[in-house]
């Protein structure tokens, strides 16, 4: 019972269910018994951020046209903000609360934590939802939103007369509708989803560092190649749907550098190098919470393996001294020192931080995946058909 209770815990931390969030959700019809209902919520989105943006800078004659330097139409920040982010950013709930839920169950039922410590594993996850259904937590977070934004006025927003947040030029420009808009509603509803995701992870890697101080019984020989703990790799690979969302406002940002600034595709091949850098270890650095354990696993038991090993081939090493070929074609030491074999390179390929190539190639291509689209920026569709055609060809 404690085991499904924990599983059941983190899912509610993931999926939405309870707390204030939760029921201003509810009463708008957007999610149903704590889920978010997927569609109604990004097309919720969509007309609270993206469509105020098209119909007021309309209004403030700023969508489009000669006299607007970036009119709204032609920003490719908004696209990848409203159009894409938020949408990732609802849809990551489910995807990263099944794989994390799955997770924490199998860690419940698997027998890898000792018997006592799996009512200490309800306990852990049943905490983390209790601080993640805090009574101020909304609140905090709106107060952090909306002080980021305060600090973005006082600091003088960055957007010229000739960008489509603002009417007028030279000393009278203003943020018009679209521009005052933009400021108290889109950008802070994306801020509020992104603060409540940090939070969440926050509350996560927590939930892993108390799981990572009970007794964890590490199978140096487990088929994962991670002593059992192969599956908490999986899961937190879920969290490239989040890299996917950042990844996505950093391309339309750059976009709008390239094509309108001027700036070259190629200047910004470190800036993706250090955002994978990051990516990764954004998602697998709190998987290094069993570094130790895992490390003491196997030096410790390696050495008996070997031991055991070096005893089997030395039945076999004094049939042949002896020329006692029947006693090994009758045996099965043969067989033991080949089993053996197979063994020791298992336990050498363990890995000490439990995550897969595949694991892997998640994130990065979920980090590098919408830099993709930048080639059509940078050059003409043509050229770039032209070029992937003379590689295949």
């Amino acid at each position: 019972m404690t085991r499904q209770r924990g599983a059941d815990s983190v899912e509610e931390l993931f999926l939405l269910r309870g707390g204030r969030a939760s029921r201003v959700a509810e009463r708008l019809g957007l999610a149903r018994d704590g889920r978010w209902l997927a569609g109604r919520a990004i097309g919720f989105s969509l007309l609270l951020t993206w469509v105020p943006l098209l119909l007021l800078s309309a209004l403030d004659g700023t969508a489009m046209g000669p006299g607007v330097g970036i009119g709204f139409l032609g920003d490719f920040l908004p696209y990848g903000r409203y159009l894409l982010v938020v949408p990732l950013l609802i849809v990551a709930e489910g995807v990263v609360g099944r794989k994390l839920g799955l997770a924490l169950a199998e860690l419940g039922r698997s027998g890898i934590l000792a018997r006592e410590a799996v009512s200490t594993l309800g306990e852990v996850s049943d905490r983390a939802v209790a601080l993640w259904r805090g009574p101020y937590v909304m609140a905090a977070l709106l107060v952090a939103v909306y002080g980021v934004t305060l600090a973005t006025v006082w600091m003088g927003n960055p957007a010229s007369g000739e960008h489509w947040e603002r009417v007028g030029t030279g000393e009278h420009a203003r943020l018009g509708l679209a521009g005052l808009w933009h400021l108290l509603v889109s950008v802070p509803l994306l801020r509020f989803l992104t603060y409540r995701w940090l939070w969440r992870v926050i509350l996560w890697t927590w939930v892993l560092w108390r799981v990572s101080r009970l007794p964890v019984r590490i199978s140096l020989l487990h088929p994962d190649g991670a002593g059992g703990l192969g599956f908490l790799g999986s899961a937190q690979s879920g969290f490239a749907v989040l890299v996917l969302a950042f990844s996505t406002q950093l391309a339309s940002t750059i976009a709008n550098s390239i094509h309108y600034a001027g700036a070259e595709l190629a200047s910004y091949r470190s800036h993706a190098v250090l955002f994978v850098l990051i990516a990764v270890a954004f998602v697998y650095a709190p998987l290094l919470l069993f570094l130790g354990k895992l490390a003491r696993a196997k030096r410790e038991r390696e050495a008996p393996l070997s031991g055991w090993a070096s005893r089997a081939e030395r039945v076999v090493a004094d049939a042949v001294e002896e020329e006692d070929i029947s006693r090994l074609l009758n045996g099965p030491e043969v067989s033991c020192v080949a089993d053996f074999g197979v063994l020791m390179e298992r336990a050498r390929r363990m890995r000490l931080v439990p995550v897969s190539n595949r694991d892997m190639v998640a994130v990065v291509g979920a980090a590098l995946l919408p830099g993709l689209p930048l080639l059509f920026v940078a050059m003409p569709a043509g050229d770039v058909l032209q070029r992937i055609l003379d590689i295949l060809m």
